[in-house]
């Protein structure tokens, strides 16, 4: 059974984020055991990594907040693992525009 870890947010060493990150690592392959999945068929921490920050982004998480989380250095790496959808950009430029259009009528 995968079970609920720590936020590294809430870690304060550098061997704390080893054990966490050890940990995840150990819950990430339990998950994938439990759903019949041995990482060869294309499903890896790092996929997992990409659709995750995907979603928090497209659910509205700003990049700097993906950015702490995800233990990145650089916001270019951050912005490489996000994979907008289509619909997401669209409606974006829609409420972009409506902004617009009530600031300048």
């Amino acid at each position: 059974m995968v079970r609920n870890i720590a936020s590294p947010l809430a870690l304060r060493s550098g061997q704390e984020i080893d054990d966490f990150e050890q940990e995840l690592v150990g819950q990430f392959s339990l998950a994938m055991a439990a759903a019949g999945l041995d990482g060869r068929g294309g499903c890896r921490r790092m996929c997992c990594a990409h659709y995750c920050a995907s979603s928090m982004h497209g659910a509205g998480m700003d990049l700097k907040t993906l950015q702490e989380l995800l233990g990145h250095q650089w916001m270019a790496t951050t912005s490489g693992y996000i994979h907008v959808r289509d619909d997401h950009v669209e409606q974006a430029w829609v409420t972009a525009n409506r902004r617009l259009e009530s600031r300048f009528g």
